[in-house]
């Protein structure tokens, strides 16, 4: 950021070098000094430039004697503000003069012009503009070494370099008259006297705008509401953005300007005139990118050139398109009970992933997993495994929810309906007495529901003998099933036992569970051998 206007700090006027100030407030001389003592002789009160100010008539003699006298060095300012009546050719503002010395005059005959006049001979130079009567004026010269130049109204007038060096004497200061009797005619109000030279940018700090200063006074920078920014959640390259605040100063604004970042580098846009109160809305269409930081701040300066600036005003630049994905699938087909399905889906984002669950319905209402945050990436697979829920023909869905780092949301779901059927353990075995199979055993576990066991007398069931080709038989609960396929009703989760005649030497059979005559889900073979040891067989 640059600074345009160069400021000034309070101590630079209110500081020792003062060596006498007069507001003509209160009673009529108030020095913040012992350094003057005045004697009034004839000035009254009048309303000033600031509060009250001192009234000199020329006619009834007017001014204001010290007994001070000491003189002044190679370097002091006199600043005082003047309201002239009287085109009269001489007339002394400020004096310390008799013969030699020195004293500041208001010309008549020249063109109500000002003079510092000094010396024996008249030497001197004067302002090159004049003071229009019945006006208030800031007049203020300064004297730097052999440098000599006068200001009107807060800016430089005419300058010179001395002729010859100021002379001494011990003569006492006065006000509104010269030693020789030329009295001034008008308004004088806040005076200062200070034994250093003032510069430029305080003398106009003095004028004020043509409103003035008092002494001791408190510069104030200028003043700013909370600086605001439209920016939301889901502003991005591309958006338009306000900053807003409201200016204000306890005098008066001089100019203003905004400084942010969205180009990379903090950059000034166009300085501007403002008055106060001044409600400052700056526009910025964005040009940073996803994820970077922009800033905005306002400037002011014065009247007084005090310069004073807001904090930061931020917000992040973010992604609003929400991530992409494959729609989310799963790998059940019959969807059997108690099976373990998985769910997939593949999802990515132009900037970063964020997080993600998942949620199903399985039991009821959906009931999401735990939030699962990403370490940066653009894109995944994702898989998540769920039970088959033990409900036949139930719909059931699996929900993938995710997001990005910008806070964009999106899901996908994948659907099956549930079967009537089961996946539960049939253990068969084999007994044997030397050569002869006595008989088999289906031993069926994990069946919960006897619902889904059959109680009629029919071929449909939920055990099924496939006997290879041979002629063989297969006898339970008094019923035979003869070369082929032939199905045992069962009304409860129990024990099924075969018996086959004749003995084969070796055969091969299938013992299979249905549900109520869906689909066949489970098998166990059994390898009937010739004769050999018991072998028990277990799946």
């Amino acid at each position: 950021m640059f600074t345009l206007f160069v400021y000034l700090a309070t101590a630079d006027i209110n500081d020792d070098s003062i060596r006498s100030f007069w507001s003509f407030d209160g009673t009529l001389i108030a020095s913040n000094t012992t350094a003057f003592t005045w004697t009034n002789n004839g000035v009254t009160s009048v309303p000033g430039i600031i509060q009250e100010a001192g009234q000199f008539l020329r006619d009834e003699g007017d001014d204001l004697t010290s007994t001070n006298s000491t003189n002044v060095g190679t370097i002091f300012s006199l600043n005082m503000w003047i309201n002239p009546n009287s085109s009269a050719t001489f007339q002394g503002l400020f004096a310390k003069f008799s013969g030699t010395g020195w004293e500041l005059q208001f010309r008549g005959d020249t063109g109500n012009t000002a003079k510092i006049f000094y010396d024996v001979g008249g030497q001197g130079f004067f302002t090159s503009k004049g003071f229009g009567p019945d006006q208030w004026h800031m007049l203020t010269f300064v004297k730097n070494g052999t440098n000599e130049t006068f200001f009107i109204n807060g800016s430089q007038d005419s300058s010179t370099i001395e002729a010859s060096a100021w002379a001494t004497n011990g003569v006492n200061y006065q006000m509104g008259s010269t030693v020789g009797g030329a009295n001034y005619n008008g308004l004088i109000d806040m005076v200062l006297f200070t034994d250093r030279a003032l510069t430029g940018q305080e003398i106009n700090l003095l004028y004020n705008n043509g409103l003035g200063l008092n002494f001791p006074f408190e510069i104030v920078p200028p003043t700013f509401s909370t600086v605001v920014n439209n920016a939301t959640a889901t502003t991005t390259t591309g958006d338009v953005v306000n900053w807003t605040t409201t200016i204000t100063d306890i005098d008066e604004l001089s100019f203003c300007w905004f400084t942010h970042n969205d180009t990379g580098t903090f950059t000034n846009e166009t300085v501007q005139a403002c008055t106060t109160p001044f409600i400052f809305d700056q526009e910025v269409i964005i040009t940073a990118g996803i994820g970077d930081l922009v800033c905005g701040f306002f400037t002011a300066n014065n009247t007084a050139n005090q310069v004073a600036q807001t904090s930061d005003s931020c917000f992040t630049v973010v992604e609003i398109t929400p991530p992409q994905f494959v729609d989310a699938a799963n790998n059940a087909s019959t969807a059997v009970i108690n099976d373990v399905v998985q769910f997939t889906i593949n999802i990515s984002d132009n900037f970063a992933l964020g997080s993600w669950t998942f949620g199903s319905n399985g039991t009821g209402s959906f009931a999401n997993i735990s939030l699962t945050f990403f370490n940066g990436e653009t894109a995944v697979n994702l898989s998540v495994n769920q039970t088959v829920p033990d409900t036949p023909f139930k719909f059931v869905c699996g929900r993938f929810y995710f997001n990005d780092t910008s806070g964009n949301e999106n899901s996908s779901e994948s659907c099956f309906t549930t079967s009537n059927l089961f996946r539960n353990n049939i253990t068969a075995f084999n007994a044997r007495t030397n050569d002869t199979i006595v008989n088999f055993t289906a031993f069926i576990t994990g069946i919960t529901d006897p619902g889904f066991f059959t109680s009629s007398t029919t071929t449909t069931g939920l055990i099924r003998i496939s006997l290879a080709a041979g002629n063989y038989s297969v006898i339970t609960n008094a019923t035979a099933f003869t070369n082929g396929t032939g199905f045992i009703n069962v009304t409860a989760p129990t024990n099924a036992s075969f018996s086959m005649f004749p003995d084969p030497s070796s055969i091969s059979l299938t013992i299979l569970r249905e549900g109520n005559g869906s689909v066949i889900t489970q098998r166990v073979d059994v390898e009937v051998l010739g004769p050999t040891v018991d072998t028990e067989f277990n799946t």
